[in-house]
């Protein structure tokens, strides 16, 4: 068969020949799409910069990476932290907003596999830098009131101060940065704890730890409060006598918590004569003592002394 009999055979009926071998690679690609498992799961994107910058607003974060291969391969068997999807801008030497493709890389060795195709989506992002900025700023304990408690507080923290890293535009303002409330309700004596510092935007970073350890002491506040017109108990009396006076009554002065003070009956507050060693009618200058509930102070009473007239039951009048 010579060269021109060859030449006209290949190329007759190429239309059909066209078609066949179209449908052909069809098949093919058909089959191999039957043979491949399909996994899509999403990543943090990681971003890496020049030394000197930061991001200055937000991003997308999370990237859906899409894996394929046959089934032998098992992609289901690939987990998030087998692949990392990153942006590079660390040849970018300036601020402003960039449009940077979105790149992957096999963490895992796992993954060296084939076949095995991986696509990320979406397949570039928006990034916008500027030059970063350390700052040093102090601390602040931020607290409930409970004042209300009726207690006072001592405390001491630490650390005073902190680094604060991010975009120079967010950081300058910034002049303190706080700990998230902490309440002390219903807390007493020595309290030791560890407080979060709250970062003032989500592109600060602090260079120390974040966390502030402090050390208080709760007390309730005492207050001194007077009783006037306490009557004045007569104890240990003979039961053959009495006493002429006309009614005994004196002031105290207490000092306690605030909070006892306000829950305790005044009538828990007590002066008396003692007048066990009275035998006889007569007139006598008795000393005047207190009783008080425990966790209770007297700071001043009076009388300190009384004069009382002394009779018999049965002299008239009695």
């Amino acid at each position: 068969m010579n060269f021109r009999s060859l030449f006209k055979k290949l190329f007759s009926n190429l239309p059909a020949k066209v078609l066949a071998l179209t449908a052909a690679l069809l098949l093919f690609a058909f089959n191999r799409m039957n043979n491949l498992e399909e996994r899509t799961f999403y990543t943090s994107l990681n971003l890496y910069l020049a030394n000197g910058f930061a991001v200055a607003a937000p991003y997308q974060d999370k990237v859906a990476i899409k894996v394929r291969g046959d089934k032998e391969a098992d992609v289901f068997k690939i987990l998030e932290q087998d692949i990392e999807a990153f942006a590079d801008l660390s040849n970018l030497r300036s601020e402003g907003e960039f449009k940077v493709p979105i790149q992957y890389r096999k963490i895992s060795k796992s993954l060296n596999i084939e076949p095995l195709s991986i696509e990320v989506e979406p397949p570039e992002v928006k990034i916008s830098i500027q030059r970063a900025e350390t700052k040093l700023v102090d601390v602040k304990v931020n607290m409930k009131d409970i004042s209300y408690m009726g207690v006072q507080m001592d405390y001491t923290y630490d650390p005073k101060k902190v680094h604060i890293y991010g975009p120079r535009y967010i950081v300058e303002p910034v002049e303190s940065i706080a700990t998230e409330e902490i309440d002390f309700s219903g807390r007493m004596g020595s309290v030791d704890l560890k407080a979060k510092l709250v970062l003032p935007s989500d592109f600060i970073r602090i260079k120390e730890t974040a966390t502030v350890d402090i050390a208080a002491n709760i007390v309730e506040i005492e207050e001194e409060r007077n009783f006037d017109s306490v009557e004045i108990e007569v104890r240990n009396l003979k039961n053959f006598l009495g006493i002429k006076n006309t009614r005994l009554n004196g002031n105290i002065r207490i000092k306690a918590p605030r909070t006892a003070l306000e829950s305790t009956d005044p009538s828990a507050f007590k002066l008396f004569i003692n007048c066990s060693q009275i035998r006889t009618s007569g007139v006598y200058v008795v000393n005047v003592d207190y009783k008080v509930p425990d966790g209770f102070t007297v700071i001043q009473y009076e009388p300190s002394q009384l004069n009382i007239k002394v009779v018999a039951l049965s002299e008239e009048g009695l």
